[in-house]
């Protein structure tokens, strides 16, 4: 009895740990994101614009990096929402 008991007080306990922690990385996590969204923008304006080399493959990389990283954006909220 006592040692159900305490295994569920340690599974209890061990999920608010990691919630407490994935909320606490969460606003690291999407500064990083941020800063790297405005900087992958910031190259696309860049080859897009007259200074660039307006080279399609270049432009479809950095496209689909700022996808990939706008996905992660909204895997990093989800997983706050789920862990609070």
């Amino acid at each position: 009895m006592y040692i159900k008991m305490f295994q569920q007080l340690q599974k209890i306990l061990t999920q608010v740990v990691k919630g407490i922690v994935t909320l606490a990385f969460t606003p690291l996590k999407l500064s990083f994101y941020a800063i790297k969204l405005g900087l992958q923008a910031a190259q696309l304006a860049w080859e897009q614009s007259f200074f660039g080399d307006k080279d399609p493959a270049t432009i479809k990389a950095l496209q689909e990096g700022i996808k990939e990283t706008k996905d992660d954006i909204i895997e990093v909220a989800e997983a706050a929402t789920d862990a609070g």
